[in-house]
C-alpha cells in the first residue's frame, strides 16, 4: 500500500484520562499493548538518510511488514507537520529478507523496540506508545508522559477532527498522531 502519512505530536501525562477521552471520541482499542521491533537499514555510508528515506523491517504481534518512507513528491516533507509517501507490505520473513538487505550491501543502521496499543474511530487511526528516550531527564519513572499516534492513509485525513474531538494540543515532544 502506498500513501501519505502525516504525523503529529502531542504529550500525554495522563493514559487513564486519554483512554477515556478515545473511548468517548468514538475510538475503539484494535490491538492491546504489543511489544514491536524495528530495524531500519541503509547504506553504509547512510545515503538514504541522506534523502530523508528509510527502509524498515518490522516485527509487531507476530507479523513483519517492510515500510519505505520517502519526502512527498510535491509539497512540504515538514510544515507544521511531518509528511512522508509511505510504501508498506507484509512479508513472511523477516530474517530472511534482513540477509537479502545484507546481500545487497545494505547494513542495519538503526533499531528500535518499544510497547504500543492501537485505537480507532473508522477514519483515524491511533497508537498510544511509551517514548522514554524522549523524556527529559528531570521526569521520573511515574511522571514520564505517553505518545499518541494516530494514522490516516489518506491525503485528506481528519485529523482535526480527532484532535478536536480528543482535546489535546500539539507538541514536538512525545506524541505522535499520523494521518
Amino acid at each position: 500500500m502506498v500513501a501519505v502519512e502525516t504525523e503529529i505530536k502531542f504529550c500525554v501525562d495522563d493514559l487513564a484520562s486519554l483512554v477515556a477521552r478515545l473511548e468517548s471520541a468514538g475510538f475503539h482499542l484494535e490491538t492491546p499493548r504489543t511489544f514491536e521491533s524495528n530495524v531500519l537499514y541503509d547504506t553504509p555510508d547512510r545515503s538514504m538518510r541522506a534523502r530523508t528515506e528509510i527502509l524498515r523491517i518490522r516485527r509487531y504481534g507476530g507479523k513483519w511488514t517492510l515500510t519505505h518512507k520517502r519526502l512527498p513528491d510535491n509539497g512540504p516533507g515538514e510544515d507544521r507537520h511531518k509528511h512522508r509517501v509511505e510504501t508498506e507490505t507484509q512479508v513472511t520473513d523477516g530474517n530472511a529478507l534482513a540477509e537479502v538487505f545484507r546481500s545487497l550491501g545494505l547494513v542495519p543502521a538503526f533499531r528500535y523496540e518499544k510497547w504500543r496499543s492501537e485505537w480507532s474511530d473508522g477514519e483515524g487511526h491511533c497508537v498510544i506508545a511509551p517514548q522514554q528516550r524522549l523524556t527529559p531527564p528531570d521526569m521520573h519513572a511515574a511522571g514520564r508522559p505517553s505518545s499518541l499516534i494516530v494514522t490516516s492513509r489518506t491525503t485528506d485525513a481528519p485529523y482535526s477532527g480527532a484532535i478536536q474531538r480528543i482535546h489535546l494540543q500539539p507538541t514536538a515532544m512525545f506524541v505522535c498522531i499520523l494521518f
